[in-house]
């Protein structure tokens, strides 16, 4: 009975009532939006990473081609006079 006075109130007001066809389709359109959405954030994430690596410098780039240290070490307790 309450179904039925819905409907009723849905058509007085201009609105259709929805059919499992409708709702269907509903379904597959948000689901063809999502798979559209997740696509363009991994192409996104594609492009921000090949970024970055452009803009990085790698470790062992830096250790064997420029012969950069990785630390050094202090000489505080060396003789100055030795």
């Amino acid at each position: 009975m309450n179904k039925e006075r819905i409907n009723t109130t849905n058509k007085k007001q201009g609105l259709s009532v929805c059919t499992e066809a409708y709702k269907e389709h509903i379904m597959y359109t948000f689901n063809g939006f999502c798979k559209t959405v997740i696509r363009f954030a991994a192409l996104n994430a594609w492009r921000d990473r090949s970024r970055r690596r452009q803009k990085e410098i790698s470790l062992e780039y830096l250790t064997e081609e420029k012969f950069y240290p990785l630390g050094t070490t202090d000489e505080y307790f060396e003789a100055p006079y030795a």
